[in-house]
C-alpha cells in the first residue's frame, strides 16, 4: 500500500513538473500590434450614440420586441422563453380583467367591493404603466394614502428604530376608496388643485410647471378628512 502511494504521488509531482514546463514553454508575449487592437477592444466605450462592435442586442434591444409606442409596456420581453409566454399572457387577461360585485351570473369575476378605486389593475396602470394625473374632482387613476403618526409610546418606538413609518387610519385604514358597490356611499372622493410654479430661465424661455396638491376630502359618511 505505501509503494502503491509513492508511486501515485510521484506521478502527480512529474505531471504538475511538465504542465509548469509546458506553460512556461507555450506563454506567448503578444506583439505590439496585437496588444493595441486588444486594448481597443476591451477598453470603455465613449459613443453611446450607436451600438459598439460585436453588439447584436445592444442596451434595450435584448428585450425589446415592437416599436416604441403607447403599448411599449404591454409586450412581454423577447428573451422570454416561449414555456413562460403563456404565463405571461395569462397574468396580462388578469391585469385587464373587470371585477363585478357578487352575487353575479360572472362568479369568476365576482367579489369586487364593497369600497374599491377601480375595477381592474389597468384602470390604474393605464397601458401597464404609470397613473394619469387627476382633474378635479376626477381623481383618475391616482389614489390618496392615509396615514396618521404615532401616539402611544410602544408606537413611537416601532418609529424611531424604523420598523414602521406611519400607522393606517383608524376608520379608513391606509388607503381612501373613492369607489362602491351599488347601494353604499364610497368612503369620500379626493379634490386636487393645480398651482402654476416658475421654473427658471433657459435661453430667454420662462418654464411653468403645475404644482398639484390635495385641496381635501369630500362627501365622507363619517367625518371630515383634511
Amino acid at each position: 500500500m505505501k509503494t502503491h502511494w509513492l508511486t501515485l504521488l510521484s506521478l502527480t509531482a512529474l505531471s504538475a513538473a511538465t504542465f509548469g514546463a509546458w506553460a512556461v514553454a507555450g506563454s506567448v508575449t503578444p506583439t505590439p500590434d496585437e496588444a493595441a487592437r486588444i486594448a481597443a477592444l476591451v477598453a470603455p466605450t465613449t459613443d453611446f450614440s450607436k451600438a459598439e462592435d460585436f453588439e447584436a442586442l445592444q442596451a434595450g434591444a435584448t428585450t425589446s420586441i415592437e416599436e416604441p409606442d403607447r403599448k411599449a409596456f404591454s409586450h412581454f420581453s423577447a428573451n422570454l422563453a416561449r414555456g413562460r409566454q403563456m404565463d405571461f399572457r395569462l397574468g396580462n387577461a388578469l391585469f385587464r380583467k373587470l371585477w363585478v360585485a357578487a352575487p353575479s351570473s360572472t362568479q369568476a369575476s365576482d367579489g369586487l367591493g364593497p369600497f374599491y378605486n377601480a375595477r381592474s389593475c389597468e384602470q390604474c396602470h393605464k397601458e401597464d404603466g404609470r397613473g394619469i394625473p387627476p382633474d378635479g374632482d376626477k381623481a383618475g387613476t391616482m389614489f390618496l394614502r392615509l396615514a396618521r403618526g404615532a401616539e402611544t409610546e410602544t408606537e413611537k418606538a416601532s418609529v424611531a428604530d424604523l420598523t414602521v413609518r406611519n400607522f393606517a387610519d383608524p376608520i379608513y385604514g391606509s388607503q381612501l376608496q373613492d369607489k362602491a358597490i351599488p347601494g353604499l356611499l364610497a368612503e369620500g372622493q379626493m379634490q386636487v388643485r393645480y398651482a402654476p410654479l416658475p421654473f427658471g430661465q433657459q435661453a430667454g424661455d420662462r418654464l411653468v410647471l403645475q404644482l398639484a396638491a390635495i385641496d381635501g376630502v369630500r362627501e365622507v359618511p363619517h367625518r371630515q378628512v383634511r
